[in-house]
């Protein structure tokens, strides 16, 4: 969870962003109409498979932000995850207010491991059309015992939006300090596949019955 970032005795900008985190935590907390519209996302997945749920959040995010691209100048901005859940489209994010939001609806949900991680994002490495590095958040989901890189910004900045959504290691995302000091090499290891859905296979047998006009066969079905 958010509170488990031993960031408190970090300097310069990872203390800013540290605290930034803190600080819109608190914003959500205080405001009853923003809480109120994250939790009618968590309910409208309510019983759905964990990836369902997971991939309906980054989905919602997407639907009601864009990237802000003018963010990055506006560093230590108390309202990016505030953004988010405000109902308003013109209100945007970078990729701060998508990895928080994400990982506020997780822990809404209750049933979800998230984390949120800061350091650098190499573009190259994930999208052709981009170059060069910078300061980056994303999240990582423990899902079937195994950690899966979820990068919600850039499933809302690209054509394939399933493209960075619970894959394996990639290394494009490094940690940095911060990260590396708010978790275990466990919690950072991230998985050399991407997330597979398993999907059950349908079976259907009939039992050894004679049927004759007007009387109803029954069939045992499982699913494997």
């Amino acid at each position: 969870t958010y509170g488990s970032c031993a960031g408190d005795n970090l300097t310069g900008q990872n203390k800013e962003l540290y605290d930034d985190i803190k600080a819109s935590i608190k914003n959500v907390a205080a405001n009853g109409g923003t809480t109120a519209f994250a939790q009618t996302i968590v309910n409208k997945y309510k019983g759905q498979t964990p990836y369902n749920r997971l991939k309906g959040y980054a989905d919602e995010i997407c639907k009601w932000v864009s990237y802000d691209e003018d963010a990055e100048t506006k560093y230590g901005d108390m309202n990016q995850m505030i953004n988010v859940f405000d109902g308003n489209t013109a209100t945007n994010v970078d990729s701060r207010g998508y990895a928080m939001a994400f990982q506020y609806l997780c822990d809404l949900d209750g049933g979800i491991t998230c984390s949120s991680m800061t350091g650098t994002v190499s573009w190259n490495n994930i999208d052709s059309n981009k170059v060069g590095s910078g300061a980056y958040m994303w999240n990582v989901v423990t899902l079937d015992g195994d950690n899966y890189i979820v990068d919600v910004a850039n499933c809302d900045d690209i054509a394939e939006s399933d493209k960075m959504f619970m894959v394996g290691n990639n290394y494009a995302y490094k940690y940095d300090e911060m990260t590396r000091s708010a978790y275990t090499e466990a919690q950072l290891k991230i998985s050399d596949n991407n997330y597979a859905i398993t999907v059950p296979v349908i079976t259907s047998q009939p039992q050894d019955t004679t049927v004759e006009s007007g009387q109803t066969a029954t069939f045992t079905v499982s699913a494997t």
